[in-house]
């Protein structure tokens, strides 16, 4: 989706590649900034997520297509000046090591959280891609050389199509996009990142572009980012909400702060995932849960949750951990809690020396303390807990690849 904004002779354009028109992951925007008199524009990239679920092969080779099949606003990876992540969740940052393949040196401004953060997700991203190129390699090179001979077909004049057969070289080039990103990628991504505060100062990117990061309340680390520039005696205010917090939701996140706002808005991207559904109260939906998961284990039955290995994971231990006490009285045991999956494990030990080093309470504290928690570190431990021959009750909480396998 191509968008231009005119001012004058110059314009602001922007472009969604993802996470807009349709489609909940994939989050991309692509911004080009006209200049403040001579000189070239600045062009940004505010997030660049990878696309989530869908047909394997699909997904596959739609995240890894390089910047020019992406964006028409811009050639490569060289020609976009910085990136801004918004949070570490795959869906708003998992393209990002496709854009230093592509060329891509700037900056990856972010808070020092979601650097943190990223650095496990880019891993286990690698994980899965070489999983997925292993098993379905040979369909993700036929299925893009099939698309190529068509583009081809569809680019030739009257009955004399240009040629189909591609160059070794195209080969080559083709397979280098394709193949699962690298630790040298990770590690050169990780070194572009430049952390910035929550809730500060403007930062400058150009003499006539700044930005600054607000409190979006999504995940640890998450934000808005707000950019203003100035050119032709006009100040420009753009404003990406990304994902938001629950308004109604207390915690250490803290609130999405539109009232940190410096300055107008002339342009804004509003995150709108759940923008047309009645949400229910938070509390009543709690306790039912609660509920739920007691009537569960009283029948001698397996309460297995399926939860997103960051944030989410963290949010039903700490859930979990303040009703241990009511849990364990109406089930008349001290019930054994399971996390299976080694990222949110990660995640979760990420989180805690996170959280301490802000002086902030750690809310599943008690969960991880309790004698009865379990992490799963192994397949013959995931078959023992899940088995028909293990008829003790309990709870699992696992990621949602772990709850499919």
């Amino acid at each position: 989706m191509n968008n231009n904004l005119s001012d004058k002779n110059n314009h602001v354009s922007f472009e969604f590649a993802g996470g807009a028109g349709g489609e909940v992951t994939g989050s991309a925007l692509g911004i080009s900034i006209p200049p403040d008199g001579k000189g070239r524009a600045t062009n940004l990239l505010l997030d660049y997520g990878a696309f989530m679920g869908g047909d394997r092969v699909a997904t596959y080779i739609e995240n890894k297509r390089p910047i020019h099949e992406v964006f028409t606003i811009f050639k490569d990876g060289r020609d976009i000046d910085d990136s801004i992540l918004s949070h570490a969740h795959n869906d708003h940052q998992g393209r990002v090591t496709n854009a230093i393949r592509d060329g891509f040196y700037g900056r990856l401004f972010c808070t020092e959280e979601s650097k943190s953060i990223s650095g496990l997700m880019f891993r286990d991203a690698k994980k899965i891609e070489e999983l997925t190129f292993r098993q379905l390699g040979d369909s993700i090179i036929e299925k893009v050389r099939r698309e190529y001979k068509e583009t081809l077909n569809d680019r030739g004049k009257g009955d004399r199509p240009r040629v189909k057969q591609k160059s070794k070289r195209q080969d080559q080039q083709m397979l280098r996009y394709l193949k699962p990103r690298t630790d040298a990628e990770i590690e050169k991504t990780i070194q572009l990142m430049s952390t910035c505060p929550v809730d500060g100062d403007w930062r400058k990117i150009r003499e006539n572009v700044d930005f600054r990061l607000l409190n979006a309340g999504h995940i640890l680390g998450s934000t808005m980012t707000q950019v203003r520039a100035s050119f032709d005696d006009n100040l420009f205010g753009i404003l990406d909400t990304h994902d938001l917090g629950n308004p109604d939701k207390e915690s250490y996140l803290g609130q999405p702060n539109f009232e940190g706002i410096d300055g107008e808005i002339d342009l804004a991207f509003i995150e709108s995932t759940y923008g047309n559904t009645e949400r229910s109260e938070r509390q009543p939906a709690l306790e039912k849960m609660l509920s739920n998961i007691i009537a569960t284990l009283q029948n001698g039955g397996k309460v297995l949750i399926p939860a997103f290995a960051l944030e989410r994971t963290q949010e039903i231990l700490a859930f979990i951990g303040e009703n241990l006490e009511r849990i364990n009285g109406e089930v008349g045991m001290k019930v054994p809690v399971y996390l299976d999956s080694k990222l949110a494990q990660d995640v979760t030990d990420l989180y805690r020396k996170l959280l301490r080093a802000k002086n902030t309470k750690v809310p599943f504290e008690k969960m991880i303390q309790y004698e009865n928690f379990h992490r799963i570190t192994s397949n013959d431990r995931t078959s023992s807990i899940y088995g028909e021959g293990n008829k003790k009750a309990g709870i699992i909480v696992a990621s949602s690849g772990m709850c499919d396998a």
